[in-house]
């Protein structure tokens, strides 16, 4: 599993994909919820499934700190509806 490292006064989650390479989740929080804003995974490193990583990811860590997921993020809105397992985190 990659490590995720919460950056509160950056509002964002970000995940060593390679070395010096990271993803990262864009939020708010509001009332216990992430509400995550936008991904980007590196350019060099799109198309090879890393979107998943960084939701995994995410996704558990937001688990482990009893907190919701909102979405203001197209992909984070399509993985979540295709990911079922995780819909107890919805708002």
């Amino acid at each position: 599993m990659h490590e995720v490292t919460l950056d509160q006064a950056q509002q964002q989650f970000s995940v060593q994909l390679e070395e010096n390479k990271f993803a990262i989740a864009k939020f708010r929080y509001e009332n216990g919820v992430y509400i995550i804003t936008s991904t980007q995974v590196p350019a060099a490193l799109q198309g090879r499934g890393f979107g998943q990583v960084l939701m995994e990811a995410v996704l558990n860590e937001i688990n482990k700190r009893d907190a919701k997921i909102g979405s203001e993020c197209s992909f984070v809105t399509r993985y979540l509806e295709r990911n079922e397992q995780w819909h107890y985190l919805q708002v």
